[in-house]
């Protein structure tokens, strides 16, 4: 009973500890220690975060009003940045929309401590959900999005393996056993091996990061060999009674048999499960030596200990509501089988040897593949947008890591320098898009330019006060001529108007004087060039008039000709401050 009671206590306390333990395994990453990949990831670390990208899709007009607004949210959320075409004006960013109904932005997401990919990817995503409207579609992808649906994808079909798997477990111990109490002992110690395993990798996990696999491997290899060893205990313990042992001794010839038996089986296993623990080259074998290596302990320790104790318990009752009769005395059809294949055991071993290789050949012509989206069940989220960057032409992303031996990147000369390396990458074939530190360089560009700017609207506003100083001098000549003009005109206007006067004077005597005819013709000869004079000063003062105008007119054109570079200089020099 104590160790049954402490199996049970230690079963609840590591089951409360595995709730929650598909959250924190992480997707599977295939880096290789030593190789280039891993170097990279070693480099990155603290400098970089993790790169996904939001595809949008939808009509035009949308994709005009929402896009900004959502790269602007991301860019203000918190461990999120982004670029997308709407950030700056640069040629390689053009490059993110691909056609007027698609829109890529690119993300920079940052792992809070103690995070991992599937604690981020999925706030990330509802934040996306929640920004975009209908008619507009959004894809997030990218592989941390990648992986997350992968880790989601592998954890559902492991449940439904297990669901699978565990009615056929059950009938498969109820046909060796055919009595539900002795079938109950086997599957309550793989039931609790597999609870137990998920506690300990839980823990485990708090220390270290493991790939979703190690899930796989503790479920399917906790059933298999919890039931495989405590099998063998249930078996020799009922063989004992039907010899007419009691119950606590047959209990313990079990544990001493049949238990060592399964305790030399599975430190074989975990013999394997150690060398691929030291050897493996990457964390998906790793992960999977931890998994079995756990649940692998678990069973050996079900067996030795739990298995006896229950069966002891138990007594003559593991044969209750037994199904059908009871055992043929000569072992049955099995019995009889193994002892025919005894007497040729060579034989047996070598048709058994040509029989097993036939049927693992086609390993042989197996082509292996790193993970892919396509492998993902149909309607899928990551399906659909891997489907979707692939309709919008954009394929998977590729990192390359530039460091400066000295000094840093952002000097001009090496931006410049990774600008011309990023057009060389951007004309290789099959490569949509490249963004980099070159972006910097066309963002600053127009701030570089600035001095220039800034000189250039100096020398003009200089050459616009000297223009205006210049038409400022000819407006006054103007007005000193023109009022010179006026004085003209006046006198004009006024001998004109004695002149007149005078002819009508000699008009009025011209009755009673016929000689004074000639002196009114005289007068009124005066009269007339007095008008001519008065008309020349007219026209006079409209020409100056009319050059007043034109003068004033082109110092306004001067003056709004000016105006936009004053302002752009203005402008460039409040950027370059």
């Amino acid at each position: 009973m104590p160790v049954l009671a402490g199996w049970l206590l230690l079963v609840a306390g590591l089951g409360v500890a595995a709730i929650g333990v598909e959250g924190k395994v992480q997707p599977s990453l295939l880096l290789v220690p030593g190789t280039e990949s891993s170097h990279w990831e070693q480099v990155r670390k603290g400098s970089f975060n993790e790169s996904l990208i939001v595809l949008l899709a939808g009509p035009a007009r949308e994709i005009d009003r929402q896009g900004p607004r959502l790269a602007a949210a991301l860019e203000a959320r918190p461990g999120t940045r982004a670029i997308s075409p709407w950030t700056a004006s640069a040629e390689q960013l053009r490059r993110l929309r691909p056609s007027p109904t698609q829109a890529a932005i690119d993300i920079d997401l940052k792992l809070p401590p103690g995070g991992n990919i599937n604690t981020v990817v999925e706030p990330l995503d509802r934040f996306v959900k929640s920004h975009v409207q209908p008619p507009l579609h959004e894809y997030l992808a990218g592989i941390p999005s990648l992986g997350s649906e992968v880790n989601k994808s592998s954890i559902d079909a492991l449940h439904k393996g297990e669901m699978i798997a565990v009615p056929i477990l059950i009938l498969v111990v109820l046909l060796i056993f055919r009595s539900p109490i002795a079938a109950g002992i086997p599957l309550l110690i793989a039931g609790g091996t597999v609870v137990m395993g998920f506690g300990l990798i839980s823990l485990i996990l708090s220390f270290t990061n493991l790939d979703a696999v190690v899930l796989s491997a503790a479920s399917m290899l906790g059933l298999a060999l919890g039931v495989d060893y405590s099998l063998l205990i249930v078996t020799r313990f009922r063989s004992c009674l039907a010899e007419g042992y009691a119950p606590r001794q047959a209990a313990s010839i079990a544990a001493n048999t049949a238990g060592r038996t399964a305790n030399f089986a599975g430190f074989v296993l975990l013999a394997i499960t150690v060398v691929a623990f030291l050897l493996s080259p990457g964390s998906i074998l790793l992960s999977m030596a931890i998994g079995m290596s756990v649940v692998t302990v678990l069973s050996m320790l079900g067996a030795i200990l739990l298995a006896p104790a229950m069966t002891s318990l138990l007594g003559h009752r593991v044969n209750r509501w037994q199904i059908g009769g009871p055992p043929a005395e000569d072992g049955g059809l099995i019995a009889r089988i193994v002892a025919r294949v005894s007497g040729r055991a060579a034989l047996a071993t070598g048709l058994l040897a040509v029989v097993l290789g036939l049927l693992a050949s086609p390993v042989l012509g197996l082509e292996t593949t790193p993970p892919d989206p396509r492998v993902l069940p149909k309607g899928s989220e990551g399906l659909a947008a891997f489907d979707a960057l692939r309709a919008a032409h954009f394929g998977p992303e590729i990192d390359v890591a530039l460091a400066a031996p000295n000094g840093t990147l952002l000097d001009p000369g090496r931006l410049r320098e990774i600008a011309g390396l990023e057009q060389a990458i951007a004309r290789l074939p099959l490569v949509k898009a490249v963004t980099g530190p070159g972006l910097i360089a066309d963002a600053t560009a127009d701030l570089r330019r600035a001095p220039e700017q800034i000189g250039r609207s100096r020398r003009d506003l200089a050459a616009a006060q000297d223009e205006l100083s210049t038409r400022s001098r000819q407006l006054d000549r103007a007005r000193r001529e023109a009022r010179v003009q006026a004085d003209d005109v006046a006198r004009g206007l006024r001998s004109a108007e004695g002149l007149l006067a005078n002819g009508k004077s000699l008009l009025s005597a011209a009755g009673s004087h016929a000689g004074d005819v000639t002196r009114l013709r005289t007068g009124l000869s005066a009269a007339q060039a007095g008008a001519r004079e008065l008309a020349s000063g007219t026209r006079t003062l409209s020409s100056q008039a009319q050059l007043l105008a034109g003068a004033l007119g082109e110092i306004q054109k001067r003056v709004q000709a000016l105006v936009p570079a004053i302002v752009q200089g203005q402008s460039a020099l409040s950027d370059a401050e």
